[in-house]
């Protein structure tokens, strides 16, 4: 739970704390949201640090010629993308049966 807390507390970080500082959020975010064989169990905190990417994403906003540490930009996207393309393919499996899917 401390890790779907995290994710989500970074998703709602307001523009002005997260200039200069994308650059670290986005790392964290994408290492919660990578798929690990010890991580396999934690479903719930790669949904939120997914969810807290695309509002991060939307709070600082797109320019090409942009900064990496101020908003999303040539430098970055390729990593965003992957990481919310990646998350497409989780298939992990617990009791509740395919949790991956969420």
């Amino acid at each position: 739970m401390t890790r779907c807390g995290f994710s989500l507390a970074l998703g709602a970080l307001p523009g002005f704390m997260l200039k200069g500082e994308l650059q670290q959020v986005l790392a964290g975010l994408r290492a919660v949201a990578h798929v690990s064989p010890k991580d396999v169990s934690f479903a719930e905190s790669r949904r939120d640090a997914v969810k807290a990417i695309a509002s991060v994403c939307q709070t600082v906003g797109v320019s090409a010629e942009g900064t990496p540490d101020e908003v999303v930009c040539r430098e970055n996207v390729g990593q965003v993308y992957c990481t919310l393309l990646d998350a497409l393919s989780d298939y992990s499996t617990d009791s509740r049966g395919d949790v991956g899917a969420w």
